[in-house]
């Protein structure tokens, strides 16, 4: 696919309020290793779960492997649960430390967010679930949680409980000496464009995934200068990402795109997060996306 049919998808993407994350065809190999995921909480983080869930599913070798793709938030998953081995791609919410709990070898990666944006986003989510209106009065309980406050920095440092200044450095430590990827939610989509890439996996074409309904949310102005007040480390932890993110990039030979690409569509929403992939060609989506929103659940590539 040419650079102008490229960019007239990525218009059409746009306008569809659809996201087009691109693998990119021709690079510099790099080690295909199984990626572990540390998802912060309303970091944005379900959208890399959906993209790359999703895109490498399709990889013959996933498939002939029989590897694990999908979540791990329990390190003592229900009988007849599978347990994450061996595995292509690992998310949770759990504390820094739980990859070590899997025998396989692991990229590490993760996502951090303003606090004050993260807060917010987890405050009227879970109004969303409930199906409650939020209220000042209740984002206050919410954001002077003591399980809501410096979430960030107490998952990422392995601490359950943050100790001040010591968590936040061993935090920062980690994503130092153990990750190959930590990044701020601006750069999900680069980050997301690398690891396909990577895997040399379909191009992935949709939405933000996981994002709280226009009518559960809540101007969080008035209180942002005592949310981030009783965050500071987390506050800390995102401006050391922000200035200093590390998104190792490919060496690409040209910008050719890969020749397929899903389209993920979330088809709830407002009571859990559930996802439904389509398989299309790549050269066919600038039709697809002028046509009406049904045409890209029939799929066009077997």
């Amino acid at each position: 696919m040419d650079n102008d049919t490229t960019a007239e998808l990525r218009r059409l993407a746009r306008g569809r309020d659809l996201c087009f994350f691109e693998s990119k065809a021709n690079h510099s190999q790099w080690q295909k290793r199984a990626l572990f995921f540390y998802h912060c909480p309303k970091t944005g983080g379900m959208t890399i779960v959906h993209a790359l869930q999703h895109a490498l599913s399709c990889l013959t070798a996933v498939q002939s492997q029989d590897l694990f793709l999908g979540r791990l938030d329990s390190l003592d998953p229900p009988p007849g649960t599978r347990v994450a081995l061996p595995s292509a791609f690992v998310a949770t919410h759990l504390p820094f430390g739980t990859h070590r709990k899997i025998a396989q070898d692991f990229d590490l990666m993760t996502v951090v967010r303003d606090p004050v944006a993260r807060l917010t986003s987890g405050y009227t989510y879970g109004c969303m679930r409930r199906g409650e209106r939020p209220d000042p009065a209740g984002f206050r309980d919410f954001f002077t949680a003591r399980q809501n406050l410096d979430e960030m920095v107490r998952q990422l440092s392995g601490d359950d409980a943050a100790a001040g200044e010591a968590s936040l450095e061993k935090a920062v430590e980690n994503l130092r000496r153990h990750f190959v990827l930590y990044v701020t939610t601006r750069q999900i989509p680069d980050l997301i464009g690398a690891f396909l890439s990577r895997f040399r996996a379909p191009n992935v074409l949709m939405a933000n995934a996981n994002r709280t309904l226009p009518e559960f949310r809540i101007d969080a102005a008035p209180f942002e200068a005592e949310i981030r007040r009783l965050n500071p480390l987390d506050e800390a932890l995102y401006g050391f990402v922000r200035d200093n993110p590390k998104l190792d990039g490919i060496e690409q030979e040209d910008d050719a795109v890969s020749p397929m690409t899903l389209f993920v569509d979330e088809v709830e929403r407002r009571a859990a997060t559930l996802a439904r992939a389509y398989h299309h060609k790549t050269a066919l989506l600038p039709a697809l996306l002028r046509s009406p929103p049904e045409a890209l659940r029939q799929t066009t590539w077997a």
